[in-house]
Formats: C-alpha cells, structure tokens, sequence
C-alpha cells in the first residue's frame, strides 16, 4: 500500500515497537510534532524525530534534560536547544520535561 514507502510512517511503526504509543489530545493523529502522530505520504520527507515527550519517555538525552514544575516554586531560566545541537558543548538543555503536579 502507499505508506509502505513513507519514511514517517515507517519511523512512526518503530515508534511503537520502542514502545511509544500515539501522540494526540483529540485523536491519535492529530499532532505533527512528532513521529507518533501525524504520517505524510513522503518517500524523502519531512525530516523531523520523536517529539521531545517521546525522547523523554524514551530516556534519551538525560544528560541535556531537566524539569520544572507548574507549582509556582520552580522556574526555567536557561536556554533550551534543539537536538540537532545536543553534542555541542553549548548546548546545555534539550529535552524539559514539565511536571503538572498530577
């Protein structure tokens, strides 16, 4: 079938054998900031990754990851970068995780 050739929905089905489920608030492929949600029928695009929730479920990045919470004790006042940028010394947060208390 035609999503047989699209890199977005090949990267989205070795999403969920690493586990991940769909990303989505009203339907399971409604986001598009990340491979886990929206597929486009594309043999050469769109060049994008795992959303930052998906690389944090997954454990990647941990060494360029921090998180905050929503409680109004606890802030962020640093630079995040993309992970395009996670090996330059530079870079010293890529993935936040932002706790909701619940």
């Amino acid at each position: 079938n035609q999503w047989c050739s699209s890199v977005s929905a090949q990267m989205h089905e070795i999403g969920h054998n690493l586990g991940l489920g769909h990303s989505g608030e009203d339907a399971a492929y409604d986001d598009k900031s990340g491979m886990m949600g929206f597929s486009y029928n594309s043999e050469t695009s769109p060049k994008m990754c795992f959303n930052g929730a998906k690389s944090w479920q997954l454990g990647w990045y941990q060494d360029k990851s921090t998180s905050v919470g929503l409680n109004g004790d606890e802030c962020f006042e640093d630079k995040l970068y993309g992970v395009a940028d996670y090996g330059k010394s530079l870079s010293k947060y890529v993935v936040i995780k932002i706790n909701d208390g619940g």
